[in-house]
């Protein structure tokens, strides 16, 4: 059965692959890291008072980073198990500052691809948070050769008031092929969250690619008890519908699951585990 699907995501992308291959590859290295399933419910939007690290958000997050801690998610694009994508990463919290690393792998048939990612983030002023990330990634082709990409981002996050805060990043990645150097569009997001409630917080991200439309995301999380999250989120470039749910156990374990609606293409899944280590 697994032979099967293999053979029906490899037949599916075949054509693709042959007809714009160079715009395959600068979109799938530009996408950098996938979500984990909390962000992934929220629309893409990491939650700014979130105390781990996430390679595909904000660094500056890093700077609220009390312990350290550890993590791991896989994500299913469509439904395709040889798509899928697993990433493990970790983070230590010191002082007014915080590390992350994370390592990445997704893979099928001839094509393998790791991610790896080193964070850095500190508080700056009272209310304000600085973050840096450095990021690099290799997709190997059976039958072409290696891409490599190197990418810089960097973020920032206001605290305004007491639950409200503003947070950015910029990411500005360049794509080194085996004939040729690409700079890859960079990517701006903007976003805004309020915790409305101990048991309600509600956010939206303005997010802009160079050669995209904007996309207009928001998400809402709701507690109805302090143990467990339930999530909604939408996008507006894909006009995609997503949801999930989370369970905080043994006060240091946290899991997660949500699934992403796309109109045409389909169900996406994904699922993590976090785990804190105890001070």
């Amino acid at each position: 059965m697994q032979a099967v699907q293999n053979m029906n995501a490899f037949l599916i992308l075949l054509p693709i692959g042959i007809l714009a291959f160079p715009q395959m590859v600068k979109a799938q290295m530009s996408a950098g890291s996938v979500p984990d399933a909390a962000m992934v419910a929220s629309g893409g939007i990491q939650d700014p008072f979130a105390k781990y690290y996430q390679p595909a958000g904000n660094p500056a997050a890093l700077s609220g980073a009390p312990v350290a801690g550890v993590a791991v998610f896989t994500h299913h694009p469509f439904g395709l198990s040889a798509l899928s994508t697993t990433m493990i990463s970790g983070w230590h919290g010191m002082g007014g500052g915080g590390l992350g690393a994370a390592v990445g792998y997704s893979g099928f048939g001839g094509m393998r691809q790791v991610a790896l990612f080193l964070g850095f983030g500190h508080r700056l002023w009272n209310r304000i948070d600085a973050g840096i990330q450095l990021e690099g990634q290799e997709v190997h082709f059976e039958d072409y050769g290696r891409v490599r990409m190197l990418g810089l981002q960097g973020g920032l996050r206001f605290t305004l008031l007491e639950g409200v805060a503003v947070a950015s990043a910029l990411r500005y990645p360049v794509l080194k092929g085996t004939h040729s150097v690409h700079t890859i569009p960079a990517s701006l997001s903007t976003s805004l969250a309020w915790r409305v409630s101990p048991g309600l917080q509600i956010a939206a991200e303005w997010y802009q690619e160079r050669s995209w439309k904007p996309d207009v995301r928001a998400g809402i999380t709701y507690f109805p008890v302090r143990s467990v999250a339930i999530r909604l989120g939408y996008q507006s470039l894909s006009g995609s519908f997503l949801a999930g749910a989370g369970y905080l156990f043994r006060e240091n374990w946290q899991v997660d699951l949500a699934g992403g609606y796309h109109p045409f293409l389909g169900f996406s899944p994904t699922a993590g585990l976090r785990y804190q280590i105890p001070r």
